[in-house]
């Protein structure tokens, strides 16, 4: 099935990496910056991030183990294993240390999610005092429980959404993008 998906939805979902990434680079992340990839899938997101940015610490999180192998072989044919670092995780349970990623992002998984709450809440531990969460998914996705349990966080954070076309191509904008910035020091 992962490689399948990596043939089929994953390379029609090309256009929003690309763009997330373009975000990404965007955000003026600092040298170094550690780069949270939820539900990496085949690590394409992570290995177009790497390209354009070698110098940022970038881990990608799956709950599926024949993902992360694929995303693994992925990684590994494009050069890139010392720079990308691939977890067996799920959003509501993340193997990272408190308040060290500068950067999360969700592609098209939000949706996916068992218990929104828990994995917003899990997101905001993981997040540095300055660090943001940017989610995409589609626009159909309600995100009324995302908002307020992000308000929940320490200090509670400002909220942007915005639609997204990901292709020149699609009719509508398919996506939304909803960016949570975290803005001070966190405190106890």
């Amino acid at each position: 099935g992962a490689r399948n998906y990596d043939r089929g939805p994953a390379r029609l979902l090309r256009p929003l990496y690309r763009q997330v990434a373009d975000d990404l680079v965007s955000e003026n992340l600092p040298p170094g910056a550690v780069v949270l990839d939820i539900g990496t899938g085949p690590g394409r997101l992570l290995i177009e991030l790497a390209r354009r940015r070698p110098d940022l610490q970038l881990i990608g999180i799956d709950p599926s183990r024949h993902m992360l192998a694929l995303a693994q072989q992925n990684v590994d044919d494009a050069g890139l294993a010392s720079t990308v670092s691939l977890r067996l995780g799920e959003a509501a349970v993340l193997p990272v240390d408190d308040g060290i990623v500068h950067a999360a992002v969700s592609t098209v998984t939000m949706h996916h999610w068992p218990d929104v709450a828990a994995s917003v809440t899990e997101l905001g531990r993981v997040l540095h005092p300055d660090g943001h969460l940017l989610v995409y998914d589609f626009r159909f996705v309600p995100s009324a429980l995302l908002a307020q349990t992000a308000r929940n966080w320490n200090p509670p954070p400002t909220l942007q959404r915005s639609s997204v076309r990901a292709a020149s191509w699609l009719p509508i904008p398919v996506f939304t993008k909803y960016r949570l910035t975290r803005r001070g020091s966190v405190k106890p």
